[in-house]
């Protein structure tokens, strides 16, 4: 018969590698409060829907719940730091995590295919697997409004280096581009 529900006792500290992996009919497991670490692979391709992972694990491994594609939901622990490579790969149907204060790091592609996360979900994610709060917490609309800012004055540099080297005479003379061209050239002659 398949396993659907899974309770793992308190005596367990340790899930091992691939311990549940394929079980495609897993939808419902309770970890118990002793767990401190999992290896790779541990859940992957199970049918869990919902997860909340106890208090004292430090560490995603790699591939962990990956291609969960059932997974909706991932409580994580404060005491988590670190979500490594694939994690949570291609999790469909994942629309709510938390992200801890003391996360550290979040591996490449740790969410990749997660396509019902939100993008303030994703901040850390777009930024490469570093997480980078300005203000010392945790505030995805505020990171955004910071990568949009860092965007935009990045995207100055390249005009103010570009203009000098701009001969005018070869622009295209559309009223919009010359518009553009013209505001580009008399913004580059204030700053500069």
């Amino acid at each position: 018969p398949d396993i659907t529900c899974v309770v793992i006792p308190d005596s367990v500290t340790k899930i091992d590698r691939y311990a549940f992996s394929g079980c495609s009919s897993l939808s419902d497991v309770k970890l118990p409060a002793s767990l401190s670490q999992m290896d790779d692979s541990a859940f992957e391709e199970c049918a869990i829907k919902t997860i909340s992972l106890p208090e004292g694990l430090k560490h995603i491994p790699e591939w962990t719940f990956a291609n969960c594609k059932s997974l909706e939901t991932v409580h994580l622990p404060n005491s988590l730091e670190s979500i490594s490579e694939y994690a949570f790969y291609y999790c469909k149907a994942l629309s709510q995590i938390n992200l801890p204060q003391n996360l550290a790091h979040i591996g490449n592609d740790a969410f990749n295919g997660c396509e019902n996360l939100k993008e303030g979900d994703l901040v850390p994610v777009l930024l490469g697997g570093m997480i980078v709060h300005v203000d010392g917490k945790i505030d995805p609309a505020s990171d955004i409004d910071t990568i949009n800012t860092e965007l935009m004055l990045a995207d100055l540099q390249t005009i103010e280096k570009a203009l000098p080297k701009m001969d005018m005479d070869r622009v295209p003379r559309t009223r919009p581009m010359m518009a553009l061209c013209l505001d580009l050239w008399a913004w580059y002659q204030m700053v500069a």
